[in-house]
């Protein structure tokens, strides 16, 4: 083990901040009624939150939505799960990440996709194609786009559009680094002639709420670093911390970050000690010659963002972990799917106790149930009083006849 692992130690974190603005909450209510017309999910998640980026809500409705195809022998009704920015996780954690998923949830279908390789976007295209062929009797084929905000469900559609319409096609709908920018439920986009395949794009689901305790504040982190959650929620030097963890526990022998500190930097749990290093090699300087750390920590999320991942590549013998949610002890001994197996377990026991135990509802939402639940009650007391003197009130009348 290395001297880094020795000492290293998770970062205290913020409780995570609730944000599920409007166009939100109006989406999941339009989600029902929006599946009875869907033929094909392609559900969307980030490759390096492989877990996180799921959203428990949104499977319950997709898992009511694939029980009624079942049962009505609907044509197509596929799930499919695109595991998206392939390109910033190492590949020797791929095929047992399959294999797990595979054997977890044999109903759906994953791959991993990078929206700016062109083979990637032809192999979707080519899997929505081969649906269709099935199926000539349909005058369409509609394929809904879902997932949590900023994971690329808006670039999926333009791309798998630009490799089914002839001719030049300029973006269907709008892309950008911005969690939220898309608020509001696309028009249907033809995507494909042959079939004819209509999508549409739909506003990232977030979680109402991210969950209490440690579990919730590690996934608020985790989401704000890929710019899940609206800027500004979340300080840099916080997110900068968490990340620094996070690459240590990657790589501890040669952490990925060692390429943007001076030459002959060694690796460091100390946040103050490697942003003096990374402000001094990018003249990062403020007034008197002090270090401008918070410049520094927003240059470090940025570099990771954009290809940070890249040098992410530790064998995998060196390596703790995969991606941002699977962690294992340096001892954890056996082979990667066992590892990635039980991480996984852990995972879906962890959120099955949070819900359990209330722990994914915040205190609002607790307090704005306890006043709903007080405001039924009232409605129904007066309900029966009302009643009450109705009767009273005919029988009087009855009476004086």
């Amino acid at each position: 083990m290395s001297s880094v692992m020795a000492r290293i130690a998770k970062p205290a974190l913020p409780i995570p901040p609730a944000w599920f603005p409007g166009h939100m909450s109006k989406f999941t209510k339009q989600l029902p009624s929006l599946l009875t017309r869907t033929d094909i999910v392609l559900e969307v998640r980030d490759s390096r939150l492989p877990l996180t980026s799921i959203n428990r809500n949104l499977q319950e409705e997709l898992r009511l939505w694939r029980e009624k195809q079942r049962v009505h022998n609907y044509s197509i009704g596929q799930h499919i799960v695109l595991l998206n920015k392939a390109d910033r996780i190492p590949e020797w954690g791929i095929t047992p990440f399959l294999s797990v998923m595979k054997d977890k949830y044999p109903e759906q279908t994953f791959m991993f996709t990078c929206l700016r390789d062109v083979a990637d976007c032809r192999k979707v295209y080519k899997i929505l194609a081969e649906l269709g062929k099935p199926h000539p009797h349909l005058e369409s084929i509609n394929v809904l786009i879902v997932g949590m905000p900023n994971v690329g469900k808006s670039s999926l559609l333009n791309a798998i559009r630009n490799q089914g319409i002839k001719g030049s096609t300029p973006k269907a709908v709008r892309t950008g680094p911005q969690p939220g920018l898309t608020q509001a439920l696309s028009n249907r986009v033809k995507i494909m002639e042959v079939p004819p395949v209509y999508a549409f794009d739909t506003p990232g689901m977030m979680l109402p709420f991210l969950g209490h305790g440690l579990a919730g504040a590690e996934r608020g982190a985790k989401l704000a670093l890929i710019a899940g959650i609206k800027e500004g929620l979340y300080q840099s030097e916080t997110l900068a911390e968490y990340l620094l963890y996070k690459l240590n526990v990657l790589n501890p022998i040669t952490p990925s970050y060692l390429s943007i500190l001076p030459a002959g930097s060694s690796p460091t749990t100390d946040l103050e000690e490697f942003l003096s290093q990374l402000a001094r090699r990018m003249g990062m300087v403020v007034r008197h010659g002090q270090f401008d750390y918070q410049r520094a920590a927003t240059f470090f999320i940025d570099w990771w963002r954009k290809k940070g991942g890249l040098a992410e590549s530790a064998d995998a013998t060196v390596s703790h972990g995969w991606g941002f949610d699977f962690q294992w002890p340096a001892d954890g001994g056996g082979d990667l799917r066992f590892l990635m197996d039980r991480c996984h377990r852990e995972f879906e026991e962890q959120v099955e106790t949070e819900e359990k135990e209330g722990n994914m509802i915040s205190d609002s939402q607790k307090e704005k149930t306890i006043q709903e639940e007080k405001a039924r009650e009232r409605a129904k007391r007066q309900d029966v009083y009302q009643k009450s003197r109705r009767t009273i009130t005919s029988s009087s009348r009855k009476r004086r006849r």
